[in-house]
C-alpha cells in the first residue's frame, strides 16, 4: 500500500462516488474495499475490486484519464527508484488528491482479492501465517487460491481454485462468514479450526473444458 496522507471516512466516500461513473460501466463487478469498506474514521488509500467485462478497453479508458489529466499515476518507492505500479493487476493513480488502487480480478479470484484488499493488514497475515505453520492444502500465490501440497516446508501449488466470492474463501477456510469491520486478529484466533481437507478442496479445482485439463 501507499503511504498516502489519510482522509476522512466522508470524504473518500465523496472522491470514490466521484470516480465511479469513469470505471463502474466497463465492469461485471464493481466494489469498494480497504478503510472504506470497513467504515474506519480515516482513510489512507481508496480500493478498488473489480471484475472487468473488457480488459482492454478498460486499460485504455485509464489511459486516456492519465493523457487527459483527471488521474496521474501513483509513484511508489523501489530499489530502483519512484516506480508506477500500472499493469493488468493493479494500477495505482491519484484522483482528487486521493490514492487509488484498483485490483484487477476475475471470477475465479474476485473472492481471494476482495478479502485482501478489504484487510486490515494484520489480521490478514494471521491468517497468511497459520496456512504456512499448519501446512494447509490451500495456499495463495500471485492473485489466486491453490490446491497446495508441499517438499518438506516448501509448498507447490497444483492446481487454482475457485474463489468467486468472500463467502466461498471463508468456507475454504473453515472459518464463520464474517462482515469487514470485525476482521480482527482475535476473531481469527477464537475461530480458526483447520481449513478444508485437500480431498474437499478438489471440488473447487477450476477446469479448462476446451482444453480439458486441469489448470
Amino acid at each position: 500500500m501507499s503511504s498516502s496522507k489519510r482522509i476522512s471516512l466522508y470524504q473518500a466516500i465523496n472522491i470514490e462516488q466521484e470516480l465511479r461513473p469513469f470505471i463502474e460501466p466497463l465492469c461485471e463487478q464493481y466494489n469498494v474495499a480497504g478503510s472504506i469498506r470497513r467504515q474506519s474514521p480515516t482513510v489512507g488509500d481508496i480500493e478498488l475490486v473489480i471484475i472487468p467485462t473488457n480488459a482492454p478497453a478498460l486499460y485504455a479508458r485509464l489511459d486516456g484519464m492519465v493523457e487527459k489529466g483527471i488521474i496521474r499515476k501513483a509513484l511508489y518507492n523501489t530499489q530502483y527508484g519512484p516506480r508506477p505500479r500500472w499493469g493488468q493487476k493493479l494500477r495505482c493513480f491519484k484522483y482528487q488528491g486521493a490514492t487509488v488502487e484498483l485490483a484487477i480480478a476475475d471470477k475465479n479470484n474476485y473472492g481471494y482479492k476482495l478479502w485482501l484488499r478489504t484487510g486490515p493488514k494484520e489480521p490478514n497475515h494471521y491468517i497468511m501465517s497459520l496456512l504456512d505453520k499448519h501446512k494447509s492444502p490451500i495456499r495463495f500465490n500471485d492473485g489466486y487460491g491453490w490446491l497446495t501440497s508441499y517438499r518438506d516446508q516448501y509448498p507447490i501449488y497444483i492446481n487454482k481454485l475457485y474463489i468467486p466470492t468472500e463467502e466461498s474463501l471463508f468456507s475454504k477456510l473453515n472459518l464463520p462468514f464474517v462482515m469487514p469491520e470485525y476482521r480482527t486478529e482475535s476473531f481469527y484466533k477464537s475461530n480458526w479450526r483447520q481449513t478444508m481437507t485437500a480431498h474437499q478442496l478438489a471440488d473447487y479445482v477450476i477446469y479448462d473444458p476446451k482444453q480439458r485439463k486441469l489448470l
